[in-house]
């Protein structure tokens, strides 16, 4: 997410037109990076919409994937940020690359099913930035094949690995840990925070698969 990178707010009542020199707006009446809003319209840039700058920040399964984007988006946004993973390597190596680019980052190995180490961990990313405005509970893990292969079509085979009577206790009990109860954790810490100063915003990562159900993952 760009400092730079310009969004587009609908026309309202009293925006003030502004003439838009040839090249400044894209096929989809876009501001571009640089230019100025068409006719009508106003250029906002993220910088001027997203300010968290001075903000605390945790973001949990934040070694790879979605939960790194998002931190390096806050990180990029003026937040300083805790990045919280399972996988020690990652989470030192883009710790490392994070604090190269200049931002305020820091990094910790928790398992969000550890809720005594979780707890600890937000103590600790509290001692560390101050205070705990914006967490993001997005740890989770992969709940294995579901009972058919193929992501599209009417004719996709059967996958034995995947049938319900095959769904072992283990497999399903690691699921429930770290993508139900693992973010009720997190928020239930988190809250425990963010309640004495009154602030403070709750952010989870979901799926499709929560409201649609798809026979090729295995929980959905």
């Amino acid at each position: 997410m760009g400092r730079d990178h310009p969004l587009r707010r609908g026309d309202r009542a009293g925006d003030r037109a502004s003439a838009t020199p040839a090249g400044d707006e894209d096929r989809g009446g876009r501001c571009r990076r640089g230019g100025r809003a068409a006719a009508g319209r106003t250029c906002v840039k993220c910088a001027e919409l997203f300010n968290i700058a001075g903000q605390g920040a945790l973001v949990t399964g934040a070694g790879s994937g979605l939960g790194l984007a998002i931190a390096e988006a806050l990180a990029e946004s003026g937040a300083r940020v805790t990045l919280l993973d399972v996988d020690a390597g990652r989470i030192a190596a883009e710790t490392a690359r994070l604090e190269g680019l200049g931002y305020a980052v820091r990094g910790q190995v928790v398992d969000v099913c550890d809720h005594a180490a979780l707890e600890r961990a937000f103590d600790a990313a509290v001692a560390a930035q101050g205070r705990l405005d914006i967490v993001f509970a997005n740890a989770g893990i992969d709940s294995g094949p579901g009972f058919v292969t193929g992501w599209s079509g009417s004719q996709r085979a059967r996958n034995p690995q995947g049938a319900l009577e095959t769904y072992t206790d283990e497999r399903w009990n690691r699921v429930i840990d770290v993508n139900l109860t693992g973010v009720f954790a997190t928020l239930r810490t988190a809250a425990r925070l963010m309640k004495p100063q009154r602030s403070g915003r709750l952010i989870v990562t979901t799926s499709v698969a929560g409201y649609q159900c798809e026979p090729a993952i295995g929980s959905a």
